[in-house]
Parts: C-alpha cells; structure tokens; sequence
C-alpha cells in the first residue's frame, strides 16, 4: 500500500491526500496513514494549503539515508522493477537488527554462533533474520556451515546493501 502511494507521489509535481486515495482506491484515512509514514521516513514532504495538505516527493536531509533511499527507489520505478520486486528487496532491511547482521556479515564469513555474539541476538532470533536476508539473496549459507554476504541479483537490494553499509 505505501508503495502504490509512494508511486502516486512521485508521479505527481504534488498530490493532496483525497487525490493519493482516489488514485490508489483506498479511504482518506488509509491514505493519510500511508503518507504520514512514508514521511516519518524521510521519503515525502508536505505543506498545508488551507485545509488541504499537498505531498511531493523530496528527502528530509534530516533522516538518516532518506535523500538515497528515495533515489533508489526512484531508480528501481524508473526501471520498471515491479512493487513486488521492490517490496522483498526492502523487506531484507525492515528490522534493524537485520541492517547490523549485514553489517557484521561485510568483516567476512562467520558461524550463526559468532554472528549471534557479535550481533547480541539469541540464535533462534539470529536464525529468524539470516533465513529472511537468504530468501532475499543477500546471504547465505557455504557448504562448510559460514554465513556471508551475497550480490544480491536486484540492483535495488545491492544499492540497499551499500545503504546498511554505510555508518550513520
């Protein structure tokens, strides 16, 4: 959903919210919502007109990563990946103990009981996020049991990586 709104956005010069709702077939209040999250991360900016409020798509400077995430993002609709490739490409990094995983996956291959050490995560939750970053293409496993960072094959999720990689 925050996708196709996010798709909406970026299409227009700017868009109010009852336009995001009626482009995208969702209540104002669904609207509302998705827009105020994607600008809590850093992806769109609005302004008050009255009693409307009008959306663009410009980074915050102020959030982390937001002015190359949003280039990313507007890179991969430009190339006609699909919100599905979009979306799992995103999903490898939508939990932060995922970004310090890939973080500490980039010192080189390691077991899941050192990276579970050195990311302070119990196995079982270390387990959880290594088998999501697999089914995303950005880990895996070698056959002597280490784990290491992959090229992921969607350029998105290797901008994404290079994102991660990045010290605040």
């Amino acid at each position: 959903m925050r996708l196709r709104v996010l798709r909406r956005v970026l299409a227009a010069r700017e868009i109010c919210v009852s336009g995001v709702a009626a482009q995208c077939g969702v209540s104002i209040p669904a609207a509302t919502e998705s827009l105020r999250a994607l600008q809590a991360r850093g992806l769109i900016r609005s302004r008050r007109q009255g009693v409307r409020v009008w959306y663009r798509a410009a980074a915050d400077p102020e959030v982390e990563h937001a002015p190359a995430l949003l280039a990313a993002v507007r890179a991969a609709i430009r190339g006609r990946v699909t919100d599905r490739g979009i979306v799992c490409a995103a999903t490898a990094f939508t939990h932060p103990r995922r970004i310090v995983l890939v973080r500490v996956l980039k010192q080189g291959p390691a077991p899941a009981a050192v990276l579970s050490a050195h990311c302070g995560m119990s196995l079982s939750a270390l387990c959880r996020h290594l088998h999501k970053l697999q089914r995303r293409n950005v880990a895996a496993m070698d056959e002597r049991g280490l784990w290491r960072l992959t090229r992921p094959r969607s350029r998105l999720a290797r901008r994404l990586v290079r994102l991660a990689l990045r010290e605040g």
